[in-house]
């Protein structure tokens, strides 16, 4: 059997890779930008803003001014203090849907895994049933049937509506693996 040798230089064999990827202006003025809408919806009560409600008739549809930072709605409504206490909802039901999704979505998983069999397939065939759905007419139905009084409502339609596709997607045919892995 026959080898080959083979001989690297010296200066080559000694200069270590440089890992040199940096996180460019575009993160951090996103990062920047999250961190702002974060503070602004949690210290929403304490800055200095009318009420999101507060109707001032006198001041319908204004301008941009020292009062009004983004003018006002048609019923007089402070626009900014409209959108700082909406980020306020957007927030609670963004960060909520997709913990609810991973603790009922990893738990059912979890328990498919350990108790395989009748059970796994009954997990299985539901995702599919869940997945036949269209996700928004599944979500709207949700919220209509548990009423949309409270920001928990509209957060477990989403993780409901939309679970199944983040995930994998039940016991899959994997050639190497045998029919069903």
């Amino acid at each position: 059997m026959a080898t080959l040798e083979l001989s690297i230089g010296e200066e080559v064999a000694v200069t270590p890779v440089r890992w040199t990827r940096r996180l460019g202006p575009l993160f951090w003025a996103a990062i920047v930008w999250m961190t702002f809408v974060f503070a602004a919806a949690a210290l929403a009560n304490l800055l200095p803003l009318p009420g999101p409600a507060d109707m001032d008739m006198l001041e319908r549809r204004a301008s941009m001014s020292a009062q009004h930072w983004l003018g006002t709605d048609g019923l007089g409504r402070d626009e900014l203090a409209r959108l700082i206490y909406g980020a306020r909802i957007s927030l609670i039901v963004g960060l909520c849907a997709p913990v609810i999704g991973i603790t009922i979505g990893g738990a059912l998983g979890m328990l498919a895994g350990y108790f395989r069999g009748r059970f796994e397939t009954l997990v299985v065939g539901s995702m599919d049933v869940l997945l036949a759905f269209p996700p928004l007419i599944l979500a709207l139905a949700v919220t209509a049937y548990l009423g949309n009084r409270s920001l928990i409502s509209p957060a477990f339609s989403a993780c409901l509506a939309f679970r199944p596709s983040c995930g994998s997607r039940g016991r899959q045919r994997l050639p190497w693996r045998g029919v069903n892995s």
